[in-house]
């Protein structure tokens, strides 16, 4: 068969190579009806000799999505020994402190080394360099002990039949195996895809930096060993919460501004960018549909195993960034792919303790919409329940930690991991995490019966030149009526108020009060159950100490 596009060029073709004669020129002109039978067959073959997925307009991958565990079948619970040298002076023209002191990850400064990467098993002779050594991470820049991306030079020389290594220090998880636990718990489960994971024991220049984990790289690479097509869509979030936002903006396919659609949004394969927007629109509509959305671009299963992976393991951090989403190619369909999960369980200190299970991912476009409808949240409910009985279990917790214990303890237990993690410390929060289970399940069940959070501003109404104090309108699962209390104060205690109004029914107080800087909370709760409650998002910070539901306000 030939596509669309084919027939177009086809019948161009036969048009102009049938025009200027009459039939009894044709009939009697066989070279004429040799070479024009020519030319169509070789049409034909060139048709079909193309790539079948470019021609048929055919997705390269449809339905249920699970991984191939045969590609993990190498992983062995060891510690692996990498080795890294570096020449002096450097044909990067950069220094292993400059590396070091790249603190920055958003601006265009970006050293490297030429390096030289070898283990017991892999080494490469054919030139003194055979990788390139960068640091990595956003916010671990900032820790004492860095994280590196290694990437070999060759295509086809592989350490491991990978090419990128990203050594990742961890070193604001105190557990130091949180994400090489969880992508390890994730393998095999049903909808769903992890990543390979190695502790990795880094001596750079003949000197031990120590344990670390290679956690795989999510590219054309981790499409390629699944036995998808390298050329599918791969999205990376990074501050995307599925809105449509000004900054995807796109003209003829292409962003306007790469760097801006980037920072929300990062194409890491792929090029169908109209696609994503297609998708965002959909989802975004007044009134939007949100079955039928899920069912045109998502894996229903998919997004459930994911979502309730989420909140068993209690990864909060995943609100609008730490997940790829994955779109084969000439595909509808996105399905998510975990990232990052060295804080899950236990930074809880980051966020609003008031919002410890739905609500965390309340203000995200597309888990509105969907956990508005029962149906969803009772399916939502019963994914939970099934993995929390067949894969995310204590045991399976207990006996993927105890297997790790052995072999990493001796090297944390030394310099340079020694200098500042406390060996008994470390191991009672290792110990420790089975029991989060419970809790994380806990903190979602106990916030299931009430209303949702919203987000608080104050602002001068331009119609009438008044102060306004305003709040989104919160949202109840059960339907239940909900009314709004309003404190104003000068401290975060509120103490002593400067506005206290309870039992509104609008989402708008308007009163003037003296230039300061104040402190605004709203509580919502149904009307007929008071102990049902919320706050808003914001958390304020005085004096070192959080303050739930609370925004720092100045009036000048």
């Amino acid at each position: 068969m030939i596509d669309r596009e084919g027939s177009k060029a086809l019948l161009f073709i036969l048009k102009s190579a049938l025009l200027g004669y009459n039939r009894d020129n044709f009939l009697h002109r066989p070279m004429f009806l040799i070479k024009t039978l020519t030319l169509l067959l070789f049409i034909v073959l060139f048709s079909a000799c193309s790539s079948y997925d470019d021609t048929k307009r055919i997705p390269t991958f449809v339905g249920d999505i699970n991984d191939t565990l045969t590609w993990y079948s190498d992983m062995q619970n060891r510690v692996y020994e990498f080795n890294v040298s570096f020449a002096s002076p450097n044909t990067s023209g950069y220094t292993f402190q400059n590396v070091l002191d790249d603190t920055d990850p958003y601006d265009s400064y970006e050293p490297y080394l030429d390096a030289t990467l070898y283990t017991e098993s892999f080494s490469h002779t054919n030139a003194p360099a055979n990788a390139v050594l960068k640091q990595k991470g956003k916010s671990t820049r900032d820790a004492d002990y860095k994280s590196f991306r290694i990437k070999l030079n060759s295509t086809t020389d592989l350490l491991m039949n990978e090419r990128v290594f990203q050594l990742n220090k961890h070193f604001f998880d105190p557990t130091r195996i949180r994400n090489k636990l969880f992508m390890d718990l994730f393998i095999g489960i049903p909808d769903f895809m992890s990543l390979k994971t190695r502790f990795v024991k880094l001596n750079i220049n003949n000197e031990d930096y120590g344990l670390f984990t290679h956690v795989e790289n999510v590219a054309e690479e981790y499409l390629k060993n699944r036995g998808f097509n390298e050329k599918d869509n791969l999205y990376k979030a990074q501050n995307f919460s599925f809105y449509l936002e000004p900054q995807l903006a796109l003209s003829n396919g292409k962003p306007i501004n790469k760097e801006a659609f980037e920072s929300v949004i990062e194409l890491q394969s792929g090029e169908d960018y109209p696609k994503l927007i297609e998708m965002l629109e959909a989802l975004n509509r007044e009134n939007v549909n949100i079955d039928a959305v899920i069912a045109k671009y998502f894996n229903r299963e998919n997004y459930l195993t994911w979502f309730a992976i989420n909140i068993i393991t209690g990864n909060l951090d995943t609100i609008s960034q730490n997940f790829f989403l994955y779109n084969p190619r000439y595909s509808d369909t996105f399905y998510f792919i975990p990232w990052d999960y060295d804080g899950a369980g236990e930074e809880y200190g980051f966020y609003n303790q008031e919002h410890l299970g739905l609500s965390i991912w309340w203000d995200v476009s597309l888990h509105k919409a969907f956990l508005k409808i029962k149906k969803n949240r009772d399916d939502l409910d019963a994914k939970i329940n099934y993995l929390l009985a067949n894969y995310l279990t204590p045991e399976r917790y207990r006996e993927k930690i105890d297997s790790y214990k052995s072999i990493i303890k001796p090297i944390l237990e030394r310099q340079p991991d020694s200098e500042h993690l406390n060996i008994t410390t470390w191991e009672a929060h290792v110990d420790a995490i089975p029991d989060e289970i419970a809790r994380n399940v806990a903190y979602y069940r106990n916030e299931l019966g009430r209303p949702m959070p919203f987000w608080q501003e104050t602002y001068i109404d331009p119609d009438d030149g008044r102060r306004s104090f305003s709040w989104g309108e919160s949202y109840d699962f059960e339907g239940d009526e909900i009314i709004y209390d309003l404190y104003v104060s000068q401290t975060p205690e509120f103490t002593s108020n400067i506005i206290e109004k309870k039992g509104l029914t609008q989402t708008v107080y308007k009163e003037e009060i003296p230039s300061g800087t104040y402190y605004m909370k709203v509580v919502a709760y149904e009307k007929n159950n008071p102990s049902s409650y919320t706050v808003g998002f914001e958390i304020a910070n005085y004096n070192d100490k959080p303050y739930d539901g609370v925004l720092e306000i100045t009036i000048e």
